[in-house]
């Protein structure tokens, strides 16, 4: 290299003439450079099957131009590279010649070799695709297999796939495809149906046929206000037979399994992490997780995990769902779902849009206890028309972690048939309690000449030390005395617009607020007082 790097000095210093010999002089350390740096280079264009010869001319010509670029610069002249004044003899020119020959054959000799490693990992990546395919097509027999071992062994073999085959290095999103199936699997109708004479029954409350509405054609739910005939009629008809009769949830290891799959997939815990909430994206959290329109009879246990994408629209969970410390990236859908047991999302945080709201002629319905507190609402949130039938809390934690509403939260048309605890918590824009109109009645698709109106119910709501920074709409809900609003904070710089709306329910002071309610200035959603 050492004697090549001098010859290439001299021919820089020397440009008074032009001379043949030089001209293959050059050429040859052109080719042994090339050479060189070939082994070196990221051609990945050459996997596509372009003809060998031209390739092996394109490297050469490529080179030459690279050299003469470089002698120019080094030199000052576009020719210096190309130029001495010194002559060759003939040996010397054979030589050089031979040289350039051997450089140009040492190119193609590369070339060659690296099209003959890219098509061996060409075959290799399709044989290990072949095999991967194999693997795929029996776990999913094995998952349609009548036997719940079967079934299981076959989850635990879809994640074994995507494990070995994930989804960088083949043409085949191995990782993508097995979410799909164990997402389409839980979607399919696996339980034996509940007896007509049961539905009968859970219809027994309602004020008639025309005044209830079906929820994927699972559960009868009256379209008025959640009353305590409709939660015992919950409790009674659908909780009652599936606790006595177990054969309606036969495939419950399956289900836990596929369950436990996928939230381990949708979880990662670094090395050396001590806590819960040391979780980052697992595998699968950049892929739709679609269950849409699903019966979910086992206990969902989806604590810290993170997902791109939820859709849970129109689901029916019979067991306890918790997402405590979950993190939601994308749009999130969790509208028309119904939630039979304890319901928990404490400090989870929704970094986009949200939806609790209806779904189709569904809405979203807590039967039981629901924990919203210190979750992070970044997008907006919607739990319109939502029913919450027992205890709902979105209160700050015992830590003083505070539930954040960043953008709207829209509770248009919600009932809240026993306590809604929103102590500390924070409303940055407009907190929407007014009521929900609707123009056409859903069930019977048609429109009706006056608007249905959904007005919010509060049976005993606790808004105490919350910060209404944007405005407060309370107009026409159902609110009593037992409402507190002790300690709470309004934006003074709303107190002269008609942005704060409260029902005449609720006795007003002469400041324009309820009973123990302060107007403040906000600094960084920090409250400033103002003396009064």
């Amino acid at each position: 290299m050492a004697i090549l790097a001098d010859k290439v000095t001299t021919n820089l210093s020397n440009m008074n003439t032009f001379n043949i010999g030089t001209i293959m002089l050059n050429v040859s350390v052109i080719m042994i450079y090339l050479a060189l740096l070939t082994g070196l280079s990221t051609i990945n264009c050459i996997k596509e099957k372009y003809p060998l010869f031209r390739w092996i001319a394109t490297w050469v010509l490529l080179s030459v131009a690279a050299y003469t670029l470089l002698s120019w610069l080094w030199g000052g002249n576009f020719l210096a590279g190309w130029k001495s004044g010194q002559s060759l003899s003939f040996k010397e020119l054979l030589s050089s010649t031979f040289t350039a020959v051997g450089g140009i054959g040492a190119v193609g000799y590369l070339v060659i070799k690296y099209r003959e490693q890219a098509s061996a990992e060409r075959e290799e990546v399709r044989q290990n695709e072949g095999e991967a395919d194999k693997q795929l097509t029996a776990a999913i027999k094995q998952l349609g297999s009548k036997s719940p071992q079967v079934r299981i062994a076959g989850v635990y073999a879809l994640a074994d796939v995507a494990d070995t085959y994930g989804s960088e290095k083949y043409r085949v999103d191995y990782n993508k495809r097995v979410v799909e199936i164990l997402c389409g699997y839980l979607r399919t109708e696996r339980h034996i149906k509940i007896k007509k004479t049961t539905d009968s029954d859970m219809t027994t409350h309602s004020s008639g046929a025309s005044n209830s509405t079906s929820i994927n054609n699972k559960t009868e739910i009256p379209k008025e206000e959640l009353d305590n005939s409709f939660k015992e009629g919950i409790t009674t008809a659908a909780e009652k037979e599936l606790t006595q009769n177990p054969t309606l949830n036969s495939d419950g290891p399956t289900e836990s399994a596929v369950l436990s799959v996928l939230r381990d997939h949708l979880r990662f815990y670094p090395p050396g992490s001590s806590s819960p909430e040391d979780s980052r994206p697992g595998p699968w959290s950049r892929y739709l997780i679609n269950l849409d329109g699903a019966t979910i009879m086992e206990p969902l246990d989806f604590q810290y995990t993170h997902t791109s994408k939820l859709s849970c629209k129109g689901t029916v969970f019979y067991n306890e769902v918790n997402f405590t410390g979950s993190h939601f990236q994308d749009a999130t859908n969790f509208g028309g779902c119904i939630f039979n047991s304890y319901t928990r999302f404490q400090l989870s945080a929704f970094h986009y849009d949200v939806n609790f709201g209806p779904a189709g002629d569904g809405v979203t319905t807590f039967v039981s206890d629901a924990d919203f507190r210190g979750v992070k609402f970044s997008g907006k949130t919607t739990f319109q028309r939502t029913k919450f039938a027992r205890v709902v809390s979105f209160a700050s934690t015992e830590k003083g972690d505070r539930s954040v509403f960043v953008k709207v939260a829209n509770f248009r048309g919600a009932v809240f048939e026993s306590e809604a605890n929103f102590h500390q918590a924070i409303f940055r824009k407009e907190a929407d309690f007014s009521p929900d109109y609707t123009e056409y009645n859903t069930s019977l698709r048609t429109q009706d000449s006056n608007p249905i109106n959904y007005p919010t119910k509060l049976v005993r709501a606790i808004f105490t030390k919350t910060y209404f920074i944007g405005c407060a709409d309370f107009d026409e809900a159902k609110m009593d005395e037992l409402t507190d609003f002790q300690g709470a904070l309004f934006n003074e710089d709303l107190r002269e617009t008609s942005d704060m709306l409260f029902p005449p329910t609720i006795t007003l002071t002469s400041d324009g607020l309820p009973e123990g309610a302060k107007w403040t200035e906000f600094i960084n959603d920090e409250p400033k007082l103002i003396e009064q």
